[in-house]
C-alpha cells in the first residue's frame, strides 16, 4: 500500500514537473473526446431521420413542397387534388404556439398512420374520453413534467385564452424526434422533415380531426404535406398523380425522398469521419510521443524505485498511473466545458448523454491508456536494472 501511495505522489510530480508536455496532451484528449462524441450524435441524428421516413409503409407516396414562383399565380390555394380520381388520403400539419415558448402540432390521422414517429411510452391512436360529462382530448407530449405526466390529465390554455382539457396518452422518444413540415426546399430530405424538440419546454401534439375547432384557430396549417394512394394503384396512375402534383410546386416520390436522405448520411459520413479518423491519429502519436518522452525524462524517478528494492514493474505502474492521472484530468475538463456549454444553450440538440456516448468516451481513454502501456511495456522490456539506474544529465 505504501508503495502504491508512493507511485501517486511521483506520479504528481511527473505531472508537475512536465506540466507543458502534459497540458498539450491533455487538450488533445479533451478535443477528441468533445468531437468525437459531436459526430457520433451528428451521424446518429440524421440516421434516426432517415429510419423515420424509411418507415413509410407505401411506396406509392408523394411529398409535396409549395414554390413560391407558384404562388405568385395562384396566391394560398397554391394545390389542387382535384384532377386525381384514384383513392388517395393527406397528411398535414398544422402548428401555432400554446404561449411564449410551448407549441402545439395537430397531425392529420393519415400521417399518423404512415409515419412512425417513436414514444418512450403510450400509443398515438387513442380516442377522446368522457369523464363526468366532461371531454378529455389525447395529447402526446415531448417530455414530462411536474405539469404533465403520461396518463393524467391537464388543462392546455392558449394565447387567446382559451383552453383545452386533455389526457397524456403518449411521451415522445429520448430523442425527441417529430414530423415538421413548416419548410420548403427543392432538395427535400428526411433532415428537412424530421425535428427535434426544444429540451427547455414542452412540445404538444394532437391528432387534428380529434380536436375542436376553437383550438385549432390559432395554428397555421404547413404548405408541406404528404399524399399518400393505395398501393393497389397502377404505376401509370401513380405517374400520373405524380405529374400533376409536380406541375403545381416541388414533389418528391418515395424513391426520390430516400435517395436524398442516404445522399444526406452519405455525406455526413464523409464530412465527420475523416476527421474523426485524423484528430484519433493525431492524438494516438501524441500518447505515443508524450510515453517515450516520458520514460526518458523520468528516469530519475525510476532510479529512485529502484534504489529503494522496487521492480520494473513499479516503473511500468507509475508511468501508467502517470497518464490516468493525465486522463482523469482531461475527462473533468471535458464535463466542466460540456456542462458549461449545456447551461448556455450551445449544445441543444445534441448533449443528451447516452450509454452510446459513454461508450464512445470510454472507448477514446481506454485506447490511450492501453497506447500507453504497451509502449511504456516494450521501452522498459530491454532495460535492464543498470541502465535505468544510470540517469542522464
Amino acid at each position: 500500500m505504501n508503495r502504491f501511495f508512493s507511485q501517486i505522489s511521483m506520479a504528481f510530480n511527473l505531472l508537475i514537473r512536465h506540466f507543458f508536455v502534459n497540458f498539450i496532451l491533455i487538450v488533445l484528449l479533451c478535443i477528441s473526446v468533445l468531437f468525437s462524441n459531436f459526430a457520433i450524435i451528428e451521424v446518429k441524428s440524421i440516421q434516426d431521420n432517415y429510419e423515420i421516413v424509411f418507415s413509410l409503409p407505401s411506396h406509392k407516396t408523394v411529398l409535396y413542397m409549395v414554390s413560391y414562383d407558384v404562388t405568385k399565380y395562384k396566391g394560398n390555394n397554391f394545390l389542387d387534388l382535384s384532377e386525381i380520381n384514384s383513392f388517395y388520403s393527406v397528411g398535414k400539419v398544422r402548428y401555432g404556439p400554446v404561449n411564449d415558448n410551448s407549441r402545439m402540432y395537430f397531425y392529420s390521422k393519415a400521417l399518423i398512420d404512415n409515419l412512425a414517429i417513436p414514444l418512450s411510452e403510450g400509443n398515438w391512436n387513442c380516442s377522446v374520453k368522457t369523464i363526468r360529462g366532461t371531454n378529455y382530448y389525447p395529447i402526446i407530449i415531448s417530455k414530462e413534467t411536474s405539469q404533465y405526466q403520461y396518463g393524467k390529465t391537464a388543462v392546455i390554455r392558449f394565447q387567446n385564452g382559451t383552453y383545452i382539457n386533455v389526457y397524456v396518452c403518449g411521451v415522445l422518444s429520448p430523442s425527441q424526434k417529430f414530423v415538421n413540415l413548416t419548410m420548403s426546399t427543392n432538395s427535400a430530405n428526411s433532415d428537412h422533415l424530421i425535428k427535434e424538440c426544444n429540451p427547455d419546454t414542452v412540445t404538444f401534439f394532437g391528432i387534428d380531426e380529434l380536436y375542436p375547432t376553437f383550438a385549432k384557430e390559432i395554428t397555421y396549417e404547413c404548405d408541406t404535406r404528404f399524399i399518400f394512394f393505395e398501393d393497389n394503384i397502377t404505376s401509370e396512375q401513380f405517374n400520373r398523380n405524380y405529374n400533376i402534383i409536380k406541375n403545381q410546386g416541388y414533389a418528391y416520390t418515395y424513391e426520390q425522398l430516400l435517395n436524398n436522405s442516404q445522399y444526406h448520411i452519405k455525406q455526413g459520413y464523409t464530412y465527420y469521419i475523416p476527421l474523426l479518423i485524423c484528430l484519433l491519429l493525431l492524438c494516438t502519436i501524441g500518447i505515443v510521443s508524450f510515453t517515450v518522452l516520458s520514460i526518458k525524462n523520468n528516469q530519475y524517478y525510476y532510479s529512485c524505485f529502484l534504489l529503494c528494492g522496487g521492480r520494473k514493474k513499479d516503473c511500468v505502474n507509475l508511468a501508467l498511473i502517470n497518464v490516468l492521472l493525465i486522463i482523469l484530468i482531461s475527462f473533468l475538463i471535458t464535463f466542466f466545458i460540456t456542462n458549461l456549454l449545456i447551461q448556455t444553450g450551445a449544445l441543444s440538440g445534441w448533449y443528451k448523454i447516452t450509454l452510446l456516448n459513454v461508450v464512445c468516451t470510454l472507448i477514446i481513454y481506454l485506447f490511450n491508456l492501453f497506447v500507453s502501456w504497451v509502449i511504456t511495456k516494450l521501452a522498459l522490456k530491454n532495460k535492464t536494472v543498470l541502465q535505468l539506474l544510470k540517469v542522464e544529465e
